[in-house]
């Protein structure tokens, strides 16, 4: 199981920024409940916090009205954890560079591709971060893309 609440698997946090800043973003909602504000309450100052620290910043500004429909409508502790499930190419990723075993490899470039995809990461982004993190080639990498995407 791949832990990515905030403050856990901080080498996996600093290859992928987004999800770093997605981690902190839901953190942010659970400590805003932990003071006692109710859901809407503490996914609406999230965004607003996030927004001021640049965190998910982007996607916030432009998308704030569905980000926090989505939070209100969605989000449960199960779901979320099955979520990051998809997130673990952790596992494939350090197996593959470390025993050199292509299929593991495989397996973590199609969770990275995977997981960007779900938030929204335009293909360009995702081929220059499967360059930076798998030290591929571009076109290695837009192979990757096309037969993960």
């Amino acid at each position: 199981m791949l832990n990515i609440n905030y403050g856990h698997n901080r080498e996996l946090m600093k290859k992928c920024r987004r999800l770093e800043e997605y981690a902190i973003f839901v953190d942010t909602i659970r400590k805003n409940q932990a003071k006692g504000q109710d859901l809407q309450e503490a996914v609406e100052t999230a965004v607003e916090s996030c927004i001021a620290g640049g965190v998910l910043a982007d996607i916030l500004r432009a998308q704030k009205a569905e980000v926090v429909q989505m939070v209100l409508e969605g989000f449960d502790q199960e779901a979320y954890e099955k979520a990051m499930k998809k997130e673990g190419y952790e596992d494939g990723y350090q197996e593959g560079k470390e025993d050199g075993k292509r299929e593991e490899l495989e397996r973590g470039i199609c969770g990275l591709v995977h997981s960007l995809m779900e938030f929204d990461i335009p293909r360009e982004r995702i081929l220059h971060k499967l360059q930076d993190i798998y030290q591929i080639t571009e076109e290695e990498a837009m192979g990757y893309i096309k037969k993960y995407w």
